[in-house]
C-alpha cells in the first residue's frame, strides 16, 4: 500500500510515506455482525472466525475508545481505508476496496498528535492527544508492526 501513495497529490512536497495499511473500519465490521445476526433471527452465533472478526474486532475498539471523544481523525477511520504513516503527519483515505490507489485525502494530523499506538491482532489503535482512538481491522498482510516502527513505537517483530 506504501507505494501506491508514492508521488500522492495530498502530499505535501518533500513530504514521504513511511508505510501505509489497509484496513476495515468499525462501521462496516458491525455493519456486517449486525447482517449476519439479521439473517437469521434466533441464530446462534457464526464461527468463531466470524465472531473474532466483527464482534470481538467492534467490542476491543468500544473498550479501546470508552471515555474517548470520537471526533475529527478518528471519526473519519470508522470507515475502511488507508491509514498512512509519513515524516511528517498521519494520513487517511477513505477507501472501500484494497484494489487500487488511494484517491481522496479524507483526514490528515500532524504526527506529533500521535500519543501512543499498539497492534494486538487484528486491532491496529492509535491515541491521539486530543483523547481520542483511531483503529482499524488491519490483517498481519498488511504489516501493521512495521506501521508501528515508522511511528517509531516498536520494533518490527520477526
Amino acid at each position: 500500500m506504501t507505494k501506491k501513495l508514492a508521488g500522492h497529490p495530498a502530499l505535501e512536497p518533500g513530504e514521504v510515506v513511511a508505510h501505509a495499511v489497509y484496513g476495515l473500519g468499525k462501521n462496516a465490521l458491525a455493519m456486517a455482525d449486525g447482517i449476519s445476526r439479521s439473517a437469521w433471527p434466533g441464530a446462534r452465533p457464526g464461527p468463531q472466525l466470524h465472531k473474532d472478526i466483527t464482534t470481538g474486532y467492534v467490542r476491543e475498539v468500544e473498550q479501546l475508545t470508552q471515555g474517548a471523544d470520537s471526533a475529527g481523525f478518528a471519526a473519519e477511520m470508522r470507515r475502511n481505508g488507508v491509514l498512512a504513516v509519513t515524516d511528517r503527519r498521519l494520513l487517511f483515505f477513505a477507501k472501500s476496496t484494497v484494489v487500487g490507489k488511494p484517491k481522496e485525502l479524507t483526514a490528515a494530523i500532524d504526527r506529533g498528535q500521535v500519543v501512543d499506538a499498539r497492534y494486538e491482532s487484528p486491532v491496529l489503535a492509535v491515541r491521539l492527544a486530543d483523547g481520542s482512538v483511531a483503529a482499524l481491522h488491519v490483517p498481519r498482510s498488511q504489516s501493521p508492526l512495521r506501521f508501528l516502527e515508522a511511528l517509531g513505537l516498536g520494533p518490527i517483530a520477526s
